[in-house]
């Protein structure tokens, strides 16, 4: 669960927090929640790694903040050949928001 919001570009944490693991404690899938957005970058430094939207519409915080959140998840269809994934499938599944569903 990351602290901070959102920064410049979505991929940026999870980039670094991938990038704070040495080669031999890197994990071969990260999720990462908190910061209420989708996306998915393959394979870097050879991780798959996601940010996780939400299930929570907009709060007046993230509306002052300027925050508008993803409302969904994904599902995950990992192959796994010689103990590292072979094969990602990734199907995302997106919510219009509910509003006051918070």
């Amino acid at each position: 669960h990351g602290a901070g919001g959102t920064s410049y570009a979505r991929s940026y944490k999870l980039q670094k927090r991938i990038e704070q693991f040495n080669d031999e404690e890197r994990p071969h899938v990260l999720l990462m929640g908190n910061y209420h957005v989708a996306a998915h970058v393959p394979r870097y430094q050879n991780c798959e790694g996601f940010l996780l939207p939400c299930f929570q519409a907009q709060t007046p915080f993230l509306k002052g903040l300027g925050l508008n959140p993803v409302i969904g998840g994904l599902l995950l269809e990992i192959e796994v050949g010689d103990h590292a994934p072979r094969a990602v499938r990734v199907e995302w599944r997106t919510y219009r928001p509910l509003k006051h569903d918070y």
